[in-house]
């Protein structure tokens, strides 16, 4: 089975039985204690209507802080200060991480 021959980050994780997203992390920018964004050079994604809207609801609704603290970035969770934390890195990141938890495999 193709599932079996995948490389996880992390292998002692168990996989997501619905798997939305193939991501890396980009830890190369992490402050220390603040969350990891993702890789934006490479995410592959499963074409999800629903994941599209309520990613436009998320940048609609644009519940962002500004600054460099461990509440700042998309909805205060600390998913910011680096660059493309608003858009390709952060906001993918806040959403997998935060709204839809436990959807993804980190390679």
């Amino acid at each position: 089975r193709a599932r079996s021959r995948i490389e996880m980050e992390y292998p002692e994780r168990v996989m997501p039985e619905n798997i939305e997203a193939y991501l890396t992390r980009d830890y190369h920018q992490v402050i220390p204690g603040r969350k990891a964004a993702f890789q934006a050079g490479f995410i592959i994604l499963k074409p999800n209507p629903q994941v599209f809207t309520e990613y436009l609801n998320i940048i609609r609704e644009g519940n962002y802080v500004e600054g460099f603290s461990r509440q700042n970035g998309w909805g205060g969770k600390g998913y910011g200060g680096v660059v493309g934390s608003m858009a390709m890195q952060g906001l993918p990141a806040y959403y997998y991480d935060e709204i839809r938890p436990n959807t993804t495999v980190e390679l």
